[in-house]
This record gives structure tokens, sequence and C-alpha cells, in this order.
């Protein structure tokens, strides 16, 4: 029987209750459904399932050891963040699951970023003790995507969530993998437009404070692009937040650049899965052909391209050899797909690997097991089953037996626990809230251990539901209402200065 968890008694007729919402988009997504029927275990029992996906994933057979991925990720990190992130990310690796869910410089988005916290106490549960919580976000997401990368993101109205950004409003489509670093000017722009003149002090404080004591230190302003700057930003924002000894200090890397030595390295061996694929022509043929769910060839999904502004341009493999595109403006892209060829793209970073080719990397290959959102928990399984399609008609049976061995639902960054606390109502809370009500680790904890799961599902309807449905069918005032009777349902969730102690100066 399906347990309908706690929530407000409401006769709203209207559709617009939480209850309502989070079942509508329970019907509009299979994990979230999924989340709904198990509703009643807690978070932390929904941790201890989603550890034992890993401990399963690690005793099946690989077609390469995940080596070379950890060793890349520790040379990144340790020419970021120093020689003892390096070990820590080392020894979190080890453990053989990563946090997949994130978009690259969206660590503002309190969906996000309440995951990666849920991450970090699964990285507890299979042993691992070092402050460093490697997440591998995707580059390849634009800026203005709905986590807004742009800039910082608020929580503190129930009107709706703020969006404060550093970047333009013509940079929304540029990648975050391609955007600049932010500078002087960004940043006296943001304080001018965000700071100055905020009539709350308190937001206004934490604002000032994030701006002197991270975005304005010398480890972010020596970064020579954003990629580099978020690697830094996340890391001192994390340590700032948790700064205990048993603490979190977030490591976002980019997945792209991760991983680009061990894709050129399987491209230049002809006996590899992805070799074959490239550049045997039979199988150009095959990609062209099959399709994964969503109705999109596997060959259009191998690389993406950039164009002179950054923004994202969609190439497809052709059948002859030639990866084939055409940028916003219209003109059109096309590079010869040769070995050679593809090397000096993938090192000029003139072309990157889609998250597709990350999949059969990581996940299809190496065995480790991915923890994503309410997306990719899908679409995951989904790319397995077509994977395996693909190995068999290219000859690959014994690969494809070794690709659909492993569990690869693994789900972490949706279910929410923390709100912030208001005159009457509560949002749910990101970095900037946490930063202002003193929130720490133990509070979280306990959060995590008495939540519900459907109840974690509602508590992040603020996020959730907008990224389900579509505008014209939500009411005008949904936002307020979930967030007036999250007030009244969760009051245990909620952080205030009440229940923690600021760590503002």
């Amino acid at each position: 029987m399906i347990n309908r968890v706690n929530t407000l008694d409401t006769n709203d007729s209207s559709g617009a209750s939480i209850q309502d919402m989070a079942m509508l988009c329970a019907e509009r997504n299979a994990c979230v459904m999924s989340c709904y029927e198990r509703g009643s275990v807690t978070l932390d029992g929904f941790l201890a399932q989603q550890a034992s996906k890993v401990s399963f994933n690690k005793t099946r057979k690989t077609i390469y050891e995940p080596s070379d991925f950890y060793e890349s990720a520790e040379e990144f990190i340790t020419e970021r963040l120093g020689d003892k992130a390096g070990k820590d990310i080392a020894a979190a690796l080890e453990a053989n699951v990563i946090l997949t869910a994130d978009h690259h410089g969206a660590v503002f988005c309190s969906q996000s970023f309440q995951g990666d916290i849920l991450y970090g106490f699964l990285l507890r549960k299979l042993g691992v003790q070092g402050r460093i919580i490697p997440i591998f976000s995707g580059g390849q997401v634009e800026l203005g995507n709905v986590t807004f990368a742009r800039g910082i993101n608020l929580y503190v109205s129930d009107e709706s969530k703020g969006a404060l950004p550093f970047f333009r409003a013509v940079d929304h489509n540029q990648m975050a993998i391609k955007a600049k670093a932010i500078d002087e000017e960004m940043l006296e722009r943001f304080r001018n437009n965000f700071i100055t003149e905020n009539p709350d002090d308190t937001v206004k404080k934490t604002l000032e404070e994030l701006l002197k004591t991270i975005y304005e230190t010398d480890l972010v302003r020596k970064c020579r692009n954003y990629s580099e700057q978020v690697t830094a930003i996340g890391a001192m924002l994390s340590g700032k937040l948790f700064p205990e000894e048993t603490g979190f200090t977030f490591a976002y890397l980019e997945v792209e650049r991760v991983i680009k030595k061990i894709l050129i390295k399987e491209l230049g061996d002809e006996n590899s899965i992805l070799h074959r694929v490239m550049f045997f022509r039979s199988a150009r043929k095959i990609i062209n052909e099959i399709t994964t769910e969503d109705g999109l060839p596997i060959a259009s999904q191998l690389f993406v391209g950039a164009d002179s502004k950054g923004r994202k341009v969609f190439l497809r493999l052709s059948e002859s050899g030639e990866l084939i595109g055409e940028s916003r403006d219209g003109s059109k892209v096309q590079y010869i797909a040769d070995p050679d060829n593809i090397k000096g793209l993938l090192e000029r970073e003139e072309i990157y690997p889609g998250i597709f080719i990350v999949s059969v990397l990581l996940a299809f290959e190496r065995g480790i097991t991915w923890m994503g959102g309410m997306f990719q928990s899908v679409y995951l399984p989904s790319w397995q089953k077509t994977v395996m399609k693909l190995l068999n008609e290219i000859g690959m049976k014994e690969e494809a037996d070794i690709v659909g061995g492993f569990d690869c639902t693994g789900y972490i960054s949706g279910p929410m626990y923390a709100l912030f606390g208001g005159d009457g109502y509560a949002t749910t809370a990101g970095p900037v809230e946490m930063l202002m009500t003193g929130c720490n680790l133990s509070f979280l904890k306990n959060s995590i251990e008495k939540t519900t799961l459907w109840n974690a599902h509602m508590i992040g309807l603020h996020e959730m539901y907008p990224d389900l449905t579509v505008k014209n069918e939500r009411k005008p005032d949904w936002y307020k209402t979930a967030a007036q009777e999250l007030f009244g349902c969760f009051t245990g969730n909620i952080i205030n200065a009440k229940t923690t102690k600021s760590r503002l100066g």
C-alpha cells in the first residue's frame, strides 16, 4: 500500500496544495513517482538504499579499471586546491561513486546544494572520512539554466526566488565551461545592484560577506576562468558553512576536462568501444539508426562544439565520418572525424564530449556508480539499454553483458530537508540562507534522519515543481501557497535565528 505521509490537511480543490503539486510532479516523472511509492522511508534509510547500489556495483566486472579517472581528478584538485585536497579526493573516489547531478557554477541552487550535502553523508556511510567531497558537474550547461550559474540564488521571499547575476543577460546562453572569470567590474556592478541599497540588513550583510571573504580573495582572483573560480568559490563557501572537523568541503570540477585525457587515450585504442563507434564506418551507420528514448540518434549525442561566443553547437557524426552542426547564427560547423583531428579538437577545446560519452567512459566501462537527479535516474538506465543494443550490433557481446550488469538508478539530488523560515512562510534553503542563519551539519544530519522521502520532495517543491511543469499550468500564487503550507507542515525543518546561530560577523 502507498503510504501518504504527513501533510497539511487541506480542502483546497484548486489543485494548488503542496500535496497536489507534488503528485503532479510524480505523474510527470518516474523517479518522483517511485519516491512517492516508497515515501515513508527516512532520508537516512534512503541513503542506505543508495549505498547498497554502490556496494553492488563494486562487485561487478568492468571493462576498464577506474583508477585512471581517480588519478585525473586528483591531478585537477591538487592543481586548484592543493596537495591535501588531492589526497582527500583520491580517498573519496575509492568509494567508486560520484555525484553527477550538478550544473557547473550553480553553487547557489538550493536543490543542488542540499543534494551535495546528502552525497557527503552518503560517502560517510561508505567509510569516507576526509573533508573533500568531489562533485563532477556538467560544464557544457548554459549560464542561464534554471539552476542559474550566472550568479547567486536567494530564497528569502515568499513571492519567488531571487536571481542575482554576475554575468550579463546577453551571456545567458554561454556554456559555463567557456565563461571568462568574474572580474572587478562584475563584482562592482553586483555590489551596486544588489547590496548597497538592499533594504534587508541581514541579506545585505550576508552578500557583502560573500564578496569580501570569497569572491574578492586572492584564490578566486588568480583563477584564469570561471570554471576554475567555481572550484575555489565552492570549496571556500562550503568550508565556511561547515567548519567542523567532520565537515564537508565541496570540490566542483567540470567533468568534461577531467575525462579529456582518458577519452583521447581510448579514441586512440583500436580495440576500444569508442574507437570502433567513431571510426568504423559500419558502426557509424548503426549509431545514426539507433536512438535513445527521446528519439535522438546516438550519433547526435557524442560531442558538442562552441561558437565564437561560447554558445553550444550540437554536433552529429555522419556515416561518412564528419562531425556536422549549425551554430545559432546559422553558420555551418563541420569537422573531419579521424583520430588525429578529433584528438586535436579535444585538446584545443573546440569540441567537448557529450554527457552520453561521459556515461560510457565512467558508468558503463568503469562501473562507477552515478548519483544523479530525478531526470538522470530515468535516462541513465535507458542509455544503458541503448549502449547494450549498440554493442551487440557491432559484435561486442562480452562488453554488452558487462554494461548490463550495473545498477544505474542512483538518485540523490532532488529530496530536500532544510527550509528557510520567514514570517509565516518557509522556502527551500540554499547556501545564502544557511550562512544567514548559521545552519550547521548537526541540524542537517538531524533533519535527514527524521524527514521521510516523500516529505523531502514536498519540501523541495519550490525547485521541483517548475522543473516538471510549464508556466501556463501553474497558479499565479503557487510559490506563496507552497511557502505558507510548508511553514505549517514542516516546522522541524526550518532554519532561522531561533534554531541556529548566525555566523555573520
